[in-house]
Order: C-alpha cells, then structure tokens, then sequence
C-alpha cells in the first residue's frame, strides 16, 4: 500500500528572527533536526524506498497564506530530488552515537546543498531584475 510521510526537517516556519536566534550557519535556512527524521527512518525505512527532498523558493519573497489565497503570489520555484533510503541511513539514532554523528553530516550536506540551490536562485532572481 503507498504511504507518504512528511517530515519539515527545520520544525518551524522560516523567520529573520529565528535565524538570528539559532545563529544558523546557512544563509537561507534554520538548521536542521535530524532526530524525528531518523526515527521515521528507523521505524519505517525497510518500507520507504525514496526520501523527496523539496525545496521552495519564492522570488517575490515568501507571502502570508492570505496572500496566496488572494493570488498575489505570481511564482513560486521547487526543486525535487530523489534520495534514495539506503542503510547508511538507517539505525538507532537515540542510542548510537556514531550513527548520531554520520546522520548529522548526512543530513548537514543536503543542508548545505539545498542552502547553495537557494543561493543560486535568488541570484539568478535578483540578475533577472537588474535585466528587466
């Protein structure tokens, strides 16, 4: 039976405040918490085949829900990519401090990556107004 479960791995919503507050090292995002997407991976990871990292980006700036249902949103950009659920990613994260670790860094790259993409797109954004 197909199953999807959603995990948002930063446990809040984006803010300039909260950013401040955590001192995150990524330009663009919180940092990450990786323990309640490790117990997904724990409990469900023989089932899962493949993790869709998502990530959103919005060129007008991020807008209120209201916003959205007014249609005042005109364009919104998201990456998909397919991980695969492999066994480096699966174990016992609570009581395995060496599993803990790798999983951390696992999860920091994709941080560090999607963080880049980000990067990448308002850059691009902001060429696209000096061009228009």
């Amino acid at each position: 039976m197909p199953v999807s479960v959603m995990s948002f791995v930063e446990g809040t919503r984006f803010s300039s405040q909260k950013h401040k507050k955590q001192q995150s090292q990524y330009k663009h995002l919180l940092c990450p918490k990786a323990g309640g997407t490790a117990l997904v991976l724990d409990a469900l990871g023989k089932q899962l085949q493949t993790i869709l990292d998502i990530t959103i980006y919005y060129p007008q700036g991020v807008k209120t829900i209201w916003q959205f249902f007014c249609g005042e949103v005109n364009e919104v950009a998201v990456r998909i990519e397919k991980i695969p659920v492999t066994e480096e990613i699966i174990g016992d994260y609570f009581m395995d401090p060496e599993f803990k670790s790798r999983f951390q860094n696992w999860l920091n790259g994709i941080w560090e990556k999607k963080d880049a993409t980000l990067t990448h797109l308002s850059q691009k954004n902001d060429a696209s107004e000096i061009e228009n």
